[in-house]
Formats: structure tokens, sequence, C-alpha cells
């Protein structure tokens, strides 16, 4: 290469016509993370709020027992049933409520539901609670599976 066309075409020229070039504006900065936050939507109604903000212990999967004692109630077997929820009756667990009251005006629920869910207090064993709430065994027992299965309430260790 010559000493004249180096002259003629160095590399600093090109740097000196960078402030000539048209410039794109740097993106809006993000919120927090890697993604992007979703749109909050606009008008939800209060069962599909309290949906959306159930805390992380709920979105477990319920007990085998559960399973167990709903197959007996479908199998017709209600003697087997209750002798298989002996297992939930122990004192190591206390129903409680996964949504909030107002939502629990909402839901469909059967009279059986709406006299154990009134006494659900979530420190009460579910052995003292179907005691005070008046349902025989087996109707108590297949209420709390049902409400266990449908997510409205938890079975977790007593306070």
């Amino acid at each position: 290469m010559s000493a004249e066309y180096a002259a003629d075409h160095s590399s600093f020229e090109n740097d000196e016509r960078v402030s000539e070039r048209p410039t794109v504006p740097s993106p809006p900065p993000r919120a927090s993370g890697l993604r992007r936050k979703a749109r909050p939507l606009l008008g939800l109604d209060p069962l599909e709020e309290a949906l959306l903000s159930r805390p992380l212990w709920d979105s477990r999967e319920p007990e085998p027992a559960i399973h167990e004692i709903l197959y007996r109630f479908s199998m017709g077997d209600e003697v087997g049933a209750v002798a298989a929820a002996r297992l939930l009756l122990d004192g190591r667990r206390a129903p409680a409520l996964t949504v909030s009251l107002d939502v629990l005006d909402e839901l469909e629920l059967d009279h059986r539901a709406a006299v154990f869910l009134d006494c659900v207090d979530g420190t009460t064993p579910l052995s003292g609670v179907l005691d005070s709430c008046g349902l025989d065994r087996c109707d108590g027992v297949r209420t709390v599976c049902d409400l266990v299965e449908r997510r409205i309430i938890v079975l977790r260790a007593p306070r």
C-alpha cells in the first residue's frame, strides 16, 4: 500500500464522521429482571383476582390420601373412605382457606361446604373442625376432600 493511498484513506476519517451518522434512541429501561412485565388487566372480577393472587403453598399437589378417599367414595365404599381418612384426622393437619371471604360468596357451594367453611379458622386441627361443624363423619370427610380438590382449602400444619 502506498503512502499516498494510506494518507487519502485513513481510518481516522471514518471516526471523524461518526457524529454525522444518524443515531437510534436507546431502548427504554426494563422494570426488573429479564422478562417484561405483563400489562395489568383492567376489570378483573374478584374470583379471577383471588385465583391469581393465591400463595405458592397452595399450588402444590394435594396429598395422595385425598385422591384415595375420593376414589373410595366414587366406588361406593364409604366405610373404606372414612377409614382412609384417619390419616388426615391425626391432628397434624388444619384446614385453611386459600381464597378470600369475598370470593367465597361467589362460589357455588352446597350447604355442607358452607357449614364446614364457617368453622375453618386455619389453626384448629381437621378433626376438631369436623366435630364442631356438626356434619357426620362421612359427609364431613367427603366435603373436606371436595374442597381440597377444588383448591378452596388446603391442609397444612396447625399453628
